[in-house]
């Protein structure tokens, strides 16, 4: 929700990068707000003039021969935690308008419902918290909503797989964002099977549980480092 609500970087070739206060959908959201009917051109800002029509200091447009730098394209900036720019949750006008289309919104969402569901699991692991002699309350406290946490964290990580895709039918396995959510999917995996292997009720079920609930925190460790590394790379 807050991945390009951020400042926006637009760099132009050897000359100093400006930094600009709000992003073209920031910009397009207050325009909308405002119920301002421009078009879309008025809504884009040259930091240093159009670049297709330099002038001379003297207000007379600049040849055709002279030098045109390359723009190169803006860098979407995420909103951090206590920026003006940061929000905790969309109004009715930004959902319907900006996020009732966006996966990866919907994707964030899916993951804090599973998330809350998760936390049921990992509070009755403690010990002392049920008894384990009891089976029904296992599987109702620990193994259900272990799975079902799972199944959640999944479904939001393919949301994160697709809108990294151009078509979801054609794999990017060479960017970033299509790593974070790859390695998310593993995890997700990790962690739903540890839920649901125990219901199996063999030795050998508990212990691939334990072990896919090792890898899967693995997995997750690793698409969590992609993804500070993604977030903070356009900050460094």
């Amino acid at each position: 929700m807050n991945l390009k609500r951020g400042e926006v970087l637009e760099v132009t070739e050897g000359i100093e990068v400006e930094v600009l206060e709000v992003s073209r959908r920031d910009r397009k959201m207050m325009d909308e707000e405002q119920g301002n009917n421009n078009s879309k051109s008025n809504n884009i800002s040259w930091p240093l003039g159009n670049p297709l029509h330099q002038s001379t200091p003297f207000g007379m447009p600049s040849s055709s021969s002279s030098p045109i730098p390359s723009m190169s394209p803006p860098m979407p900036q995420i909103a951090l935690l206590g920026s003006s720019r940061f929000i905790w949750w969309p109004s009715a006008h930004q959902y319907r308008v900006f996020y009732r289309r966006d996966l990866l919104f919907f994707a964030g969402f899916i993951q804090f419902i599973g998330t809350w569901i998760f936390a049921i699991a990992s509070i009755t692991a403690v010990p002392g918290v049920i008894s384990f002699e009891n089976i029904l309350i296992v599987d109702l406290s620990n193994l259900g909503p272990a799975t079902l946490g799972g199944v959640f964290f999944l479904i939001a990580a393919m949301c994160q797989i697709l809108n990294a895709q151009e078509h979801w039918y054609a794999p990017r396995p060479t960017t970033l964002d299509w790593q974070i959510g790859l390695w998310n999917a593993i995890g997700s995996l990790g962690f739903t099977l540890a839920g649901a292997l125990p219901y199996i009720g063999t030795t050998n079920a508990t212990l691939q549980a334990t072990i896919a609930d090792f890898w899967g925190s693995w997995a997750f460790l690793i698409g969590s480092l992609l993804q500070l590394y993604s977030s903070l790379g356009n900050y460094c």
